[in-house]
């Protein structure tokens, strides 16, 4: 995070354990505030990759179901590596 970039204050009640176990996790010259910002990205983009992946899989389902199931192409990926099929 850079110096500049804009902040929001906002109140979040935590669970006396749970900022425990956020003392003893994070870095000793890290604030408390630093350490929440940086895990709640981390999980951000966390939630924005298993999302991006299940779009993926939906995706893929509808074009299986539009098209069937291709051959596997590794064989002829091999062949065309080797000049094989390329002038014939």
């Amino acid at each position: 995070m850079t110096t500049m970039e804009k902040r929001e204050a906002i109140t979040i009640r935590f669970p006396a354990r749970v900022i425990e176990a956020v003392r003893l996790a994070k870095h000793e010259e890290e604030s408390l505030n630093d350490f929440v910002v940086r895990v709640l990205e981390k999980e951000a983009r966390w939630v924005r990759a298993r999302k991006a992946h299940a779009d993926i899989v939906k995706l893929r389902e509808e074009i299986r179901e539009r098209t069937g199931v291709h051959p596997d192409s590794t064989q002829l990926i091999r062949d065309l590596r080797e000049g094989r099929g390329r002038y014939d």
